[in-house]
């Protein structure tokens, strides 16, 4: 029952689907060629997954086709005429060197496997939901059955993944989908040693979703770690088998003394040997107590701290690590472990695989054969230096690396963030950052009756959403309010509507905000602010999908105030998104009954999935002619935000088109009005209000 029941995930799956497809897969398996001759004389061979049937074939005579004729007639013979979609046939079952397969677009040319972009946005966009930020104990048994499928796809390509989704299933046997989920846990005697286990759950449950959100946060990466080498779906042994990858695979040693650890990276040619003072403080924060083990927790981390320094090298390749200590082997290989500071350096060796898509394998090597590694940790400084100079290795230190940790661990607890690469060390710093302003109480206290909001709209402006923020306050503001003066302003040639905002500055002033084009002159109008009225002044730089607006476009705030205060960096207080929200969420599917008015057939559609894109930007998919003499126009996806549109001379708005693959084939559609207003971040309420005849 379970076999039939697994492919689909559930147990009311329809198990029969199993039975029809074996059955289909056994038919083709029994024949093979006519012309032996011609086609090669073995047997047809494929493989299925429920009603996804794959064909593998060498391209020699007539056998591809030969093979997919057959596999057609024992379908129609079994279940029907019917059973053969034409028209799918036609557009995914030709015979390519690179196809979709079962989620993955393999290439047998390059021997290349890839992620497709849709499924990492997918993980992307959902990730970017705040019921996913640490601290929050409201996601629902949904939620996270979707988010344990979508990573468990990644984890086919993305090495050390599957390791860190045992963070989810402990949450998986909740009853209720709707309902907010709880940690299975052992029963304990011990009231606080429970607690003291779910708390620990949910702090691994939460480092899970902030890793997720690092892999997928820089695009320019994601064909690194969401991509690969057909043998890296193998077994670590298959792997090996097959040839050159013996010739791949990178060596490491490692060993540890009471006073010194080291390790040799033996394929690259690099080397490190430091005192365990200068990584004891480390140990010592992560480890408060059990001196016996503080020996084998140095060892490994002087294994992580000199694999974040060297893994660039790594990318793609197997990783064989030995040395003579049975524990550090033991974490290496099962990624357990009941002591916390193991734990953290665990799940940095699996982002360390996520990364640059490299697996690494604990192995054995005994003493009396582990002998540079030992030589390094107990020869001098002298000794050491001619050691390198003999074999041409190049020394990496890691006193840099541990002290940045021990700095990063009083700030936000325990941890390792000290990367090689500037970038990700970057990205895993916001989120850390991120993750501490959301534990700290952020409310402000406003007394609104205090607080007057005037807007200052040019050229007949009508939405004035600062003031609506305003007025959602509801309370009034009294006699004695002070002012904050905002606005929005277009492109400004000459700055006549910023000095024409300035002008409106009254006595009562205390605030102003500006927000404009980022090509706006911003530095004239700060030093403007700061000579004609003695204003302190701050330029925050955003994009508008940063802070959930599904319309993306540079923007600058000039924010300015005159009182005196003690602030922070303006910059430090802005929570901004990694993804934005994509189309698809904001504007849906096509009304029932309006599909002949919404979609269009242009004289020419060119969909080209290879555009390189930015998870904060539209995601442009391809172009599109209106006519045979018409001007190339862009074509985005549903998978990311909007465009804001451009405004020509004449006063007309720009045509905005989108592809959705759920549309007809052929087919695109402009987005109407209302979507666009919705996609700016307003509601269809109001648009229906304004949209209301006076």
């Amino acid at each position: 029952m379970w076999t039939l029941v697994s492919s689909f995930g559930f147990s009311g799956s329809p198990g029969e689907w199993a039975i029809w497809g074996r059955a289909t897969e056994e038919y083709h398996r029994a024949h093979r060629p006519a012309e032996p001759r011609r086609d090669l004389s073995y047997g047809f061979e494929s493989k299925i997954l429920v009603d996804d049937n794959i064909l593998v074939e060498p391209w020699v005579g007539l056998r591809p086709w030969v093979s997919a004729e057959n596999y057609e007639e024992g379908v129609r013979m079994m279940l029907g005429e019917a059973a053969v979609n034409a028209d799918k046939d036609r557009e995914e079952g030709a015979f390519r060197t690179q196809q979709t397969i079962w989620g993955l677009i393999m290439d047998t040319e390059t021997e290349e496997i890839h992620l497709p972009e849709r499924r990492v946005l997918k993980g992307a966009h959902l990730l970017a939901e705040e019921v996913f930020d640490a601290g929050r104990k409201d996601v629902t048994l949904r939620q996270l059955q979707i988010l344990r499928g979508i990573a468990t796809g990644w984890s086919v390509v993305v090495q050390g993944l599957k390791n860190e989704l045992k963070a989810v299933d402990v949450f998986l046997g909740s009853v209720e989908p709707n309902g907010p989920v709880q940690p299975k846990v052992v029963a304990e005697a011990n009231e606080e040693e429970r607690r003291r286990k779910e708390e620990q759950a949910w702090t691994d449950l939460w480092d899970l979703f902030e890793a997720l959100r690092w892999l997928c946060a820089r695009s320019e990466t994601w064909g690194t770690k969401f991509g690969g080498r057909l043998c890296d779906l193998l077994a670590p042994r298959e792997r090996l088998a097959c040839p050159g990858q013996w010739e791949e695979v990178v060596f490491v040693t490692t060993d540890a003394t009471p006073h010194m650890v080291g390790a040799i990276d033996w394929t690259h040619g690099f080397a490190t040997r430091e005192t365990t003072k200068d990584i004891g403080p480390w140990v010592r924060m992560a480890v408060e107590e059990d001196e016996e083990m503080k020996i084998h927790i140095a060892e490994f981390l002087a294994l992580i701290a000199f694999a974040c320094e060297v893994a660039h090298k790594w990318v793609g390749r197997m990783v064989l690590f030995g040395g003579d200590n049975q524990l550090v082997r033991s974490w290496v290989a099962t990624r357990r472990s009941k002591v916390r500071a193991c734990r953290l350096l665990i799940r940095v060796l699996n982002m360390i695989e996520m990364r640059y898509n490299c697996l690494v394998v604990g192995g054995w090597l005994r003493t009396y054969h582990n002998e540079d590694a030992d030589y390094i940790t107990r020869c001098t400084d002298e000794d050491f230096e001619q050691y390198l100079r003999s074999r041409g290795y190049q020394r990496v230190h890691l006193q840099g690396s541990v002290r940045q940790a021990l700095s990063d661990s009083e700030r936000f607890g325990p941890c390792f963030l000290s990367w090689g690469e500037d970038e990700d060390r970057a990205e895993i710093l916001r989120l850390r950052e991120q993750r501490l302003r959301r534990q700290i109480p952020t409310g402000v206290d406003i007394d609104w009756k205090g607080v007057l909001v005037r807007e200052f709209a040019e050229g007949g402006r009508s939405v004035l959403d600062f003031e609506d923020v305003r007025r959602a306050a509801v309370v009034r503001p009294g006699p004695d309010a002070v002012e904050v003066l905002a606005g929005s302003l277009g492109p400004d040639e000459g700055q006549k509507g910023f000095k024409k905002m300035m002008s409106r500055v009254g006595e009562r002033t205390w605030v102003c905000i500006v927000e404009g084009p980022h090509t706006s002159d911003w530095g004239w109008r700060e030093e403007h602010m700061k000579v004609q009225g003695g204003w302190k002044t701050y330029v925050l730089k955003f994009v508008t999908t940063e802070f959930g607006e599904c319309a993306a476009r540079s923007r600058c705030a000039l924010i300015a105030w005159k009182y005196e205060a003690e602030t922070e960096d303006v910059e430090k207080l802005v929570i901004r998104a990694a993804t934005a929200r994509p189309l698809s969420a904001v504007v849906g599917k096509v009304r029932e009954g309006t599909e002949s008015l919404a979609w269009v057939r242009p004289w020419r559609v060119s969909v080209e999935p290879g555009i390189p894109r930015q998870p904060l930007l539209p995601q442009v998919v391809g172009h599109v002619w209106r006519t045979a003499e018409g001007e190339r126009e862009n074509l985005h996806g549903m998978g990311g935000p909007m465009r804001w549109p451009l405004k020509a001379a004449d006063g007309a708005r720009e045509a905005l088109w989108v592809y959705d693959r759920t549309g007809p084939a052929g087919h695109v559609r402009q987005l109407t009005s209302e979507e666009i207003w919705r996609c700016q971040g307003r509601s269809r309420e109001e648009w229906q209000e304004r949209a209301r005849p006076t």
